[in-house]
């Protein structure tokens, strides 16, 4: 369904507003003339794990284009572990059949001439087995689940003089809902939210030198819904809705034949805390057509959501802070890249970061209760290579390693699940002239400080996929192995766990067949 994933490294809110703090990834979907048709997959593997999916796309001789698909999965998962409930009361710490996992979604996508309107719906439910928030390990009644739906108008029209506007106008639903069993009796929590979104942009090129981009973007919550319960009966409800709206202005300058100069400004509005600026700036260099150096700067910042901010369990644990600044962060990059020759390109990046008004929960010394504050500031250093290999006979390789350093300013102590180092690899050969495809990738993670202040051992894990075309373009078979090597590790729990480190899966299998039509 994606014709292209676009990845903006670095802060993006001088853009595209709340969140977009370390990179923005664009997943633009196809059109129908992509598919012209339709594909079918389904496979099954370990765990009893199943999945099928389906698409449909074409042109119409009228010119719309028309993409709908959807999918769904389903597994049980496996058996786990957990050391720290190793007892004859919870089942030696084996939590059986308690991972299971099921999910169905949607999507479709009309376009017409400079008119497009699309659509996605999702649902998934997921069993928790690791006893979560002091709940009873090992109950079935331990669960997540949660839901979404969002619908997009879209219109673009090019205009004299090399200008180019784009409008928007989306709503969007998402619940959620979670269930805690213990022994006096059955914890529900959930939330509801609706809102709408529009914006205009416009892009204009002012003479050989400047290209203009303006724009406005207007969020209004419809819905901000909290609620919790306590067998069947509510004692915590709250809806606050509000509206935020950003206005941002950027300029690309060329400053020369092999100079460019990108300068970008971003004001965004919130009633929950006022107002933030954000700025970015990028300097460009390309010497030569092998060649380029990037200098990047730039702020960016995070909006604290409704959880953070009015969550309140009615006086059992945890209050609501009622206001809460927005997390900042500031960073400056800088990026070489080199075609070193056809088909093989390396490069190196520096990059440095401060975050500031960091939101963290912690507990108020007045009264006892949990609460989230502004409380943390922290540094990032680090630096990233990598080499990126493609062949004419379609062999493709890729290898990169990133070393980060990110403390707390104050303390000098690292952060919870923030590894130093990591590296990646990944290799695709053809075989058997080509009706056949071997990838294998693996990653390398280095050790972790966890919540509980205990280290989570490094670990590496390796995925291997086999494709085999049966007829060319029709007919595919498809072998997976995830964790080929049956890796023994785990990743840093959270604060809602009584354990450092939860385990992850062990090898496992699929086998599927994708077919056109």
């Amino acid at each position: 369904m994606l014709e292209r994933i676009e990845v903006i490294r670095g802060p993006g809110s001088s853009l595209y507003g709340t969140g977009a703090v370390f990179g923005v990834v664009n997943l633009v979907t196809r059109q129908g003339r992509w598919l012209d048709g339709g594909t079918a997959r389904a496979s099954v593997g370990s765990w009893g794990t199943g999945q099928a999916a389906m698409s449909w796309g074409r042109r119409t001789a009228s010119g719309v284009e028309v993409l709908v698909g959807g999918s769904g999965y389903r597994s049980r998962g496996p058996d786990l572990y957990f050391p720290e409930f190793d007892d004859p009361a919870s089942n030696n710490g084996v939590a059986e059949g308690l991972d299971e996992d099921r999910y169905a979604r949607g999507f479709a996508k009309v376009v017409f001439g400079g008119f497009s309107v699309e659509s996605a719906i999702q649902s998934r439910r997921k069993t928790v087995p690791t006893g979560s928030w002091g709940s009873l390990f090992g109950d079935p009644d331990n669960w997540t689940a949660d839901a979404g739906i969002f619908g997009m108008a879209r219109y673009d029209r090019t205009l004299p003089g090399l200008a180019r506007l784009s409008t928007a106008l989306s709503l969007h639903r998402y619940t959620y809902e979670g269930s805690y069993a213990y022994e006096d009796g059955l914890f529900r929590d959930g939330v509801e939210g609706r809102w709408a979104r529009g914006s205009v942009q416009y892009d204009q090129r002012l003479g050989e030198r400047h290209r203009l981009l303006v724009g406005v973007d207007v969020q209004r919550d419809l819905k901000a819904e909290q609620r919790a319960l306590w067998e069947g009966e509510e004692f915590f409800q709250l809806d606050v809705a509000g509206t935020q709206w950003g206005l941002y202005l950027q300029n690309e300058i060329n400053l020369g034949p092999d100079l460019r100069l990108g300068l970008g400004l971003r004001h965004d509005h919130y009633e929950t805390f006022g107002g933030t600026t954000n700025p970015r700036g990028s300097l460009v260099w390309t010497p030569g057509d092998n060649s380029a150096v990037k200098l990047l700067v730039g702020t960016a910042f995070r909006a604290p959501n409704a959880y953070e901010l009015y969550y309140d369990d009615g006086g059992e644990s945890e209050k609501a802070a009622g206001r809460l600044d927005p997390e900042q962060f500031r960073s400056v990059e800088g990026v070489f890249e080199h075609q070193v020759h056809p088909g093989l390109r390396a490069a190196f990046s520096l990059f440095r970061m401060e975050l500031d008004q960091l939101v963290g929960q912690v507990e108020d010394p007045a009264d006892g209760f949990l609460v989230f504050r502004n409380i943390d500031e922290a540094r990032t250093m680090g630096f990233e290579m990598e080499a990126d290999y493609r062949s004419s006979g379609g062999l493709s390789a890729r290898a990169s390693y990133t070393f980060q350093s990110l403390e707390k300013t104050e303390e000098g102590a690292m952060f919870a699940n923030s590894p130093r180092h990591l590296v990646q690899t990944r290799i695709s050969v053809p075989m058997a002239g080509e009706r056949v495809r071997a990838s294998l990738s693996a990653r390398r993670i280095s050790s972790q400080t966890t919540w509980l202040e205990v280290e989570a051992p490094s670990y590496a894990v390796a995925d291997l996929t086999l494709l085999a075309w049966i007829r060319p373009d029709r007919l595919r078979l498809e072998v997976n192995s995830r964790n080929l090597f049956d890796a023994v590790y785990g990743t840093p729990a959270g604060p809602n766990l009584d354990m450092p480190v939860v385990p992850q899966d062990r090898r496992s299998f699929s086998l599927g067949i994708r077919t056109s039509f």
